[in-house]
């Protein structure tokens, strides 16, 4: 499952189209206040945080996230004004930070975030399959 956070409906609307098209399941709070209550319910594998939430920050979400013990993957999407912040994301955790989509023909350019996605998906299977096998 992924959850997304984000405070832009037409980027949410879009992503969650766009992957459930693709066969994942998406979790979206209602508001980013509400992320925690639902990351605890519904343990996503992949949170894709916007830095640009206020009251709490993305910055703050994330560290809550953390501090409340999600240990899953997190991509960060941040915009040229977000840079310096989205540097120091690394040291909590952020597995990827991924520039805010842009519009062309009408539709946000997916394609990094896709990159991005699959990859964190997968390594992070490939670290719970290393893990079982050990066991």
């Amino acid at each position: 499952m992924i959850m997304l956070l984000t405070h832009r409906s037409e980027i949410r609307e879009e992503l969650n189209a766009f992957w459930q098209g693709k066969g994942h399941e998406i979790c979206i709070p209602a508001h980013h206040q509400d992320a925690m209550a639902m990351m605890k319910n519904s343990h996503p594998e992949l949170i894709v945080l916007d830095l640009y939430l206020s009251k709490p920050s993305g910055l703050d979400v994330l560290k809550s996230l953390r501090q409340d013990g999600y240990r899953g993957k997190i991509i960060v999407l941040s915009g040229e004004a977000m840079l310096s912040v989205a540097r120091h994301t690394h040291s909590l955790g952020v597995d990827r930070v991924v520039h805010v989509p842009a519009k062309l023909d009408g539709h946000f350019d997916l394609g990094e975030l896709e990159t991005a996605l699959q990859s964190s998906l997968r390594n992070q299977r490939e670290g719970e399959s290393r893990i079982a096998r050990r066991v």
